[in-house]
């Protein structure tokens, strides 16, 4: 019996679930945009950390290469330096 409420359960979960999302716009959500800037930025600096690291390139042209400010650069190159 408590089987079968748990999946009676989670069915109407589910259900509700599917109707609220037809109300809801995940981008315009504070939450999920928020997440998205995150995410871009770690990619912005896993990419310039490995052009920094591999590549002999100026602090200049790695902000043009990746679309990042200077100083966004030169403070992932002052982190690494730090970091050694």
């Amino acid at each position: 019996m408590l089987a079968q409420l748990r999946k009676l359960e989670s069915k109407l979960k589910d259900i509700v679930m599917d109707r609220i999302a037809k109300y809801i716009d995940e981008k315009r959500d504070v939450a999920y945009l928020i997440g998205q800037d995150k995410a871009r930025e770690q990619e912005q600096t896993k990419f310039v950390t490995n052009l920094l690291e591999k590549l002999s390139l100026t602090v200049e042209q790695i902000a043009d290469i990746t679309g990042v400010s200077v100083e966004f650069v030169k403070n992932i190159k002052q982190k690494l330096s730090s970091d050694r």
